[in-house]
């Protein structure tokens, strides 16, 4: 994944990191990660995946402290990724802190070591098919990690139950490329959760068709997506539920936050804020389709 590095925070390095398998897609169509492609599944979350390497970017936050209390610089640190004890890439950390790998999914270990004596060691769990990106703070005898951010491009299913759960472990961002951030159509059951959720470049965040069933929601955090269609397109007898802990936002430059045709159903929750913003209209329901706006604390929807 690709991300600013100051959006990242710390959280422990030396626990695994561990990432769900059910996070990847057993799709009828293929889904395209940074990291591979998911080739059609059997709708159990446990598709067949490629084995590229995965990205691995990270900041070390500058003056992290050493065990012995002194001031740690960021820059100049070795860093190593290791598995089963043998290492397999290396990096140094720039002046800021930043250094970036690549390993293919499964566990690794990450040694930091610089000329003072730093020798720390920490572990993650690489999941496949994506890039991952974190901070690091070389906290007294401890690496600490946090803020992790899992990056995926599109995700498109057509059958079956499918899930991505981050939980609170980690923020998703779902990259569109100029199409459709998520589709889901046929019978497929898909639910997608994580910290933080992000739906980017999208000509629909969400587009929902036949049957299917699509759930987004953010566990402890936001859910925001900005896109050049309706933000939410809902048809047939599809059904549609975002919900945040935090603000939920939805905005569209040329169409609907949300447009429901057919029977579709959708729903929108937040605790504080959902704002609805679309070009001539926030919602447009039409026929005997549905949009269901009680969970939200306060309505913003314009125009």
């Amino acid at each position: 994944m690709r991300r600013d590095p100051a959006l990242l925070s710390p959280l422990l390095l030396s626990i695994p990191l561990l990432l769900p398998s059910s996070m990847l897609f057993g799709c009828d169509t293929p889904v395209a990660f940074p990291g591979g492609v998911v080739t059609p599944g059997t709708g159990d979350g446990n598709p067949t995946t490629g084995s590229s390497e995965v990205a691995l970017t990270g900041q070390i936050a500058p003056d992290s402290t050493t065990s012995a209390g002194g001031v740690q610089s960021a820059a100049g640190i070795s860093v190593a990724a290791q598995e089963n004890g043998t290492t397999f890439a290396t990096a140094t950390s720039d002046a800021q802190g930043n250094f970036a790998l690549s390993a293919t999914p499964g566990d690794v270990s990450l040694e930091f070591t610089d000329s003072t004596g730093l020798d720390l060691i920490g572990s993650l769990t690489v999941p496949e098919g994506t890039s991952l990106s974190f901070s690091v703070t070389l906290d007294g005898s401890e690496a600490v990690v946090g803020d992790e951010i899992l990056t995926h491009a599109a995700l498109d299913c057509e059958s079956g139950s499918e899930s991505l759960d981050l939980g609170t472990d980690a923020s998703l961002v779902v990259q569109g490329n100029g199409g459709v951030c998520i589709r889901a159509a046929g019978d497929c059951a898909l639910d997608v959760s994580g910290r933080d959720v992000t739906l980017q470049d999208c000509t629909n965040a969400v587009n929902a068709a036949g049957t299917s069933n699509v759930s987004v929601q953010s566990t402890s955090g936001t859910l925001a997506a900005s896109t050049s269609g309706d933000a939410v397109d809902a048809a047939g007898t599809s059904s549609v539920n975002l919900s945040s802990t935090a603000d939920l936002t939805l905005t569209s430059t040329s169409g609907s936050a949300i447009s429901a045709t057919g029977t579709a159903q959708v729903s929108v929750a937040s605790p504080t804020l959902c704002t609805l913003t679309g070009l001539t209209t926030a919602i447009d329901a039409q026929g005997g389709a549905s949009v269901d706006t009680a969970g939200c604390r306060t309505l913003d929807a314009s125009p």
